[in-house]
């Protein structure tokens, strides 16, 4: 399967997609509390129903745009030149929290940023991708045409810019299946969190759910897994966290060689959510 992606991001599993989603058990409603660069929900079969949130302002307003405005989108991209001068310019602003009243520009700006940025970090001043053996600018050109592939793939898709928490609790049931990349790897600045993420909120947290999870991390797991809770690699499936020495894993409460595995839906239900949950 090819893969897709349009936003480069820290911590992104565009790589490691095929293999996350292999292991999604049947379900009917898929959500991503940190949604990210959404590496995972654009490479993967629309579910019933489908949720999008992250604490990152920028980017959930980013998706926004390349969903509901694709044309002025496109437009905004291909009058923003692939410039160095602009790319300091626009990231500074982000880490200052400044941005342009009108929002297809605010997107276009984003955009440029984590495109050109060395790392993905949006959040700190890097350096600006150039290449002396490749040419970034015409690269920059191809992926406006990019923009309409993921503004089609994100019809139907609810988008939420809220706590993880908030998001998890309003939808689950027992036919949910979250997605979850914590921060491990990015930095809280995206979260606008003081000091370390709360990993024990975490754990508390899908402690109490209904529905499925699969939550990805490195190979150092923060805490012990709880009784029902596995170990995923690509190797192997295991109970104990000191028994993988795969660089990113999986932690799932099920068992995945128990479960019958997703293959997809036949149809689309668009599920009336209450917005003031």
């Amino acid at each position: 399967m090819s893969q897709t992606t349009l936003v480069p991001y820290i911590g992104g599993k565009t790589r490691l997609a095929d293999w996350i989603i292999s292991q999604f058990p049947e379900h009917r409603i898929y959500c991503e509390p940190f949604g990210g660069g959404a590496s995972v929900l654009l490479n993967k079969q629309r579910s019933y129903s489908e949720v999008y949130n992250d604490g990152y302002s920028h980017i959930v307003h980013f998706f926004e745009i390349v969903k509901t405005r694709p044309d002025e989108l496109v437009e905004a991209i291909q009058l923003t030149p692939y410039s160095r001068e602009l790319y300091q310019e626009y990231q500074q602003e982000l880490i200052n929290g400044e941005y342009p009243d009108d929002g297809v520009e605010r997107a276009a700006r984003f955009f440029l940023v984590a495109t050109a940025s060395m790392q993905a970090d949006l959040t700190s001043l890097n350096g600006f991708k150039a290449s002396r053996s490749g040419n970034r600018a015409r690269t920059w050109e191809k992926k406006k045409d990019h923009v309409y592939d993921v503004a089609e793939r994100l019809r139907g898709v609810i988008l939420e810019n809220r706590d993880y928490q908030a998001v998890i609790e309003k939808y689950d049931t027992d036919e949910t299946l979250y997605y979850l990349d914590p921060p491990y790897a990015r930095g809280d600045d995206y979260y606008n969190h003081d000091g370390e993420f709360d990993h024990d909120r975490l754990l508390n947290t899908l402690q109490d759910i209904d529905g499925y999870f699969l939550l990805s991390y490195g190979n150092e797991i923060p805490f012990d897994l709880p009784d029902g809770w596995y170990v995923i690699s690509e190797e192997s499936v295991v109970q104990d966290t000191n028994s993988t020495e795969a660089d990113e894993v999986l932690i799932s409460n099920f068992d995945p060689t128990e479960v019958e595995s997703w293959t997809g839906p036949s149809d689309r239900i668009d599920f009336d959510w209450d917005s003031s949950q």
